[in-house]
Order: structure tokens, then C-alpha cells, then sequence
């Protein structure tokens, strides 16, 4: 082999080398490009999966809210009924409970005037026998008596 021949086959490796080089560098950008291409469309498909489901969440939370809302509101409607009948029925208690302290004290009235009106009674018993006893001994002619007492009766 001569020199020339060398380095015309060194010079045909270096074009080839350099045309093959060139070429990888075109396919690795190429297939770069396409990567980045895919990574973005995979983003913007998961993106916009994320968020239809978060839309789909929100929606099921929002429904589920609403219903517990309505849950609540009607028990504590139905708490307040209650509450409103227990009211009227603790108003009708005090109402019954102050004419039952009326008639008490009514009757507490009416049982001191009574026991007043005994006692008068007994007082005035207690003198209708003293004066039916000195009736009965005027009436014998006794005009004056010891009681057991040992005080003098007239």
C-alpha cells in the first residue's frame, strides 16, 4: 500500500465518520424532539385527566355536602319541634303550676279561717257550758261554786 492510499482511506473514514456522526446527532435530536413532544402530550393527557377527575370529586363532594346539609337542616327542623312542643307544654306546666299555688293559697286561707272559726266555736262552747253551769246551779239555788281550779264562780 502507498501514503496515498492511507490517507484516502483515512479521509474516507473521517467523511464517514463525520456523515455518520452528523447523523446520530440528527437522529438524537430528532428523537429528543420526539420525547419532548411525547412528554408534553402525556402531560397534557394526565393534566387534563387530573383534572376531570378532581372536577368529578369536587362534584361528588359538592352533592355529598348538600345532602348532609339537608340531612342536618332537617334534624335540627325536627330538634326544634321538639324543642317548640316541650316550651308550650313547660308554658302550660308553669300555668298549671300557678293556679295549683293559687288554690294552695287559697285553701291555706280558707283552713285559718276555719281553724279561726273552730276555735271561736270551742270559745264559745266553753262559755255556753260555763253558763249552763251557773244556769243549773242559780237554777238549784247554789249562788256561789269552787271550780276544780280553786277559783270562785258567781
Amino acid at each position: 500500500r502507498d501514503s496515498t492510499g492511507d490517507e484516502s482511506f483515512k479521509k474516507i473514514i473521517a467523511d464517514v465518520t463525520k456523515t455518520f456522526e452528523d447523523k446520530l446527532s440528527s437522529i438524537e435530536e430528532k428523537y429528543t424532539l420526539l420525547l419532548s413532544s411525547q412528554a408534553a402530550a402525556l402531560e397534557e393527557k394526565y393534566s387534563q385527566m387530573l383534572n376531570s377527575q378532581m372536577a368529578a370529586m369536587e362534584a361528588k363532594y359538592k352533592t355529598l355536602m348538600v345532602s348532609q346539609e339537608a340531612t342536618m337542616n332537617a334534624r335540627v327542623d325536627a330538634l326544634m319541634d321538639v324543642i317548640e312542643r316541650k316550651d308550650k307544654s313547660l308554658s302550660f306546666m308553669d300555668q298549671e303550676i300557678g293556679e295549683i299555688k293559687g288554690s294552695l293559697k287559697h285553701m291555706g286561707l280558707e283552713n285559718r279561717s276555719t281553724k279561726n272559726c273552730m276555735y271561736e266555736m270551742r270559745q264559745k262552747q266553753v262559755d255556753l257550758e260555763d253558763r249552763s253551769k251557773r244556769q243549773n246551779l242559780l237554777f238549784f239555788g247554789i249562788d256561789e261554786t269552787e271550780d276544780e281550779s280553786g277559783t270562785q264562780c258567781e
